[in-house]
Formats: C-alpha cells, structure tokens, sequence
C-alpha cells in the first residue's frame, strides 16, 4: 500500500452549548490549546464571529491546516485538521475537544490522502 501523503481527520461537535460556539475569543482560546496538544507550527490564524451567531476560524500550520465552523443554535461545530508528512497521535486533541465543548458528542472520521487506488471514491467533476 503507497505511504499517504497526508492525513485528514473530520470532526463532528454535537450537543455542546450555545455560549460556548458562539464566542470567538472563546473558540480561539480553545483551538490555541487544541494546537499545542498536536504539537504542530502555527504560521498564521484568522477568526471571525457572525452576526447573529456562529464564528468560524483558521490556522495556516507549517503542517497544513486547522479550521473550525460553529453554529451555535444546531449546537454542532465542523472542525477540520490536515497534516502533511507522519500520522499523528490525535487522541490527546479529541479528549481537549470533549472538555472544552462540555459534551461526549465528538465523531472522527479519517482520510488518507494522496492515495489513489482503484478502489477510491469516483468524485464527480463539472461535466460529468
């Protein structure tokens, strides 16, 4: 099997509070926790808070990237984490979620990339 180039952990954030995901310095203060838990390069981060709610944000990482999506009123947030070069541990990151956002609610799913095989997934291009 071809070594992946790069790994992709979706996270899915159910069932934690309003107040929680829709703060920003709150959202920025716990992915700046969440960042050193991974033990990666902070290039650069952008936040943004919406009106009326939801804040989104992002971290340029010399290993790739880290964003976060809240909305609050659903009580869900999308965080995404790509990483070029060794798979990492995530665990530790996934047990900070849990207590940052006050809830048990947290799925992971993974995804090897840049590892084509006959059996990946047919994505559908414009004009197919």
């Amino acid at each position: 099997m071809q070594k992946p180039l790069g790994h992709h952990w979706l996270v899915e954030v159910t069932e934690a509070p309003f107040d929680i995901l829709n703060q920003v310095q709150e959202i920025h203060s716990l992915m700046d926790m969440a960042v050193q838990h991974l033990n990666v390069e902070v290039l650069h981060t952008q936040f943004h808070e919406f009106s009326p709610q939801g804040v989104t944000g992002f971290f340029l990482l010399k290993e790739s990237h880290l964003s976060i999506h809240t909305w609050p009123e659903k009580q869900y947030a999308a965080i995404d984490l790509f990483t070029c070069g060794e798979k990492m541990n995530i665990q530790p990151f996934i047990t900070l979620l849990k207590q940052c956002f006050q809830t048990q609610k947290v799925e992971v799913s993974y995804v090897p990339r840049g590892v084509i095989t006959s059996t990946s997934k047919k994505v559908i291009t414009k004009g197919e």
